[in-house]
């Protein structure tokens, strides 16, 4: 199997190893293959390797690990080198910065089957997300990534706001809704609403 230059945007392993399932082809399946993959965190986790191992005993899976700004940094460096792995995991929040770099990757649209065919099965911005401005798909999107909130139930409780899980989901639909509540909060508590704007900034910024 050809090396080829692949970002794979937000991998979730199911994603990853169906991606790889529809690139190793029938005809191939006695031919012992190897596929490298760079990745942070945990997000390839050992016991789906060995899953798959069972499925396609032909394919070896290499995963090296990073932090996800080193492996960002890293895949820099690869496309200016023409040395990359065959499947890269990279952040959503990173997709920006690639999706002007198309040339560093494989356009998925040439692969057997195009990644044409699965395009209806996701939401509109979220396989934007994974298309280079060029037209070229340079990545396959495999989580939406909701926004969750921990909230202090006792202060919400003290200062006569809901309790309730859902209820306090109603209270911000929207940011600016969000914003708007915030500003109650502080009113009443006399406390920030959150500790860091910093984590709030990223949240919009990846939706």
């Amino acid at each position: 199997m050809a090396k080829r230059r692949i970002l794979l945007t937000t991998v979730s392993i199911l994603g990853l190893f169906g991606g790889l399932m529809s690139a190793v082809t029938p005809a191939q399946a006695a031919t012992p293959v190897t596929i490298n993959i760079a990745s942070f965190g945990e997000v390839i986790q050992k016991d789906m390797i060995a899953a798959y191992k069972k499925i396609r005993p032909e394919v070896t899976i290499n995963v090296s690990v990073s932090t996800m700004d080193g492996l960002a940094q890293s895949l820099t460096t690869w496309c200016l080198s023409r040395k990359t792995p065959d499947i890269v995991a990279i952040e959503i929040s990173y997709s920006g910065y690639y999706r002007e770099r198309s040339q560093c990757f494989q356009d998925l649209r040439e692969m057997n089957p195009s990644a044409s065919t699965i395009e209806k099965n996701y939401l509109d911005w979220r396989w934007d997300q994974g298309v280079a401005f060029n037209g070229n798909v340079i990545g396959i999107p495999t989580d939406v990534g909701g926004n969750a909130v921990a909230y202090r139930v006792d202060l919400f409780k003290k200062h006569g706001f809901p309790t309730d899980r859902a209820k306090v989901s109603a209270l911000w639909p929207t940011w600016e809704k969000f914003i708007e509540f915030g500003a109650k909060y502080k009113l009443k508590t006399k406390r920030a609403f959150m500790d860091n704007s910093g984590t709030m900034f990223n949240a919009v910024l990846n939706q």
